[in-house]
């Protein structure tokens, strides 16, 4: 668990908008998952943590060893307790596929282009329309 001294919890709580259901981090984000981070100094160093965790440290206390703490409201930005809970990295994987639809089969069958469906690609001279080659 992180030491967190009273000037470090004050910084999280004012780049948290707690307006809304979802108390959203409006801090730092890590740029492709979107997920809050919040920079500590530990020991001259600068470590990064995601600000969900850091908020349940603070409010809940320490996160049960081998757990993820997982988003209920599926808002990766949002750092209320009421929303989150800890869970294993297998479950979170579990939900995140079957009930959210996160997995590859989900992600492919959303997709606009498949490589058996549009062989020759289009704009390409002579290619003609895109046919189905997969009999």
């Amino acid at each position: 668990m992180v030491q967190l001294d009273a000037n470090c919890i004050e910084r999280f709580w004012s780049q948290v908008d707690a307006t809304g259901d979802c108390w959203e981090w409006t801090g730092h984000q890590y740029p492709v998952w979107k997920y809050g981070r919040f920079r500590v100094r530990i020991e001259k160093r600068q470590v990064e943590f995601y600000a969900h965790r850091i908020a349940w440290q603070i409010l809940v206390g320490e996160i049960p060893r081998g757990q993820v703490i997982d988003h209920r409201c599926r808002n990766r930005l949002c750092v209320n307790p009421d929303h989150l809970e800890p869970v294993s990295d297998r479950v979170s994987d579990r939900v995140n596929v079957v009930e959210r639809g996160y997995g590859v089969t989900s992600v492919l069958a959303k997709a606009t282009w498949s490589p058996r469906i549009h062989r020759y690609g289009t704009g390409r001279r002579g290619a003609g329309p895109a046919r189905d080659i997969s009999n």
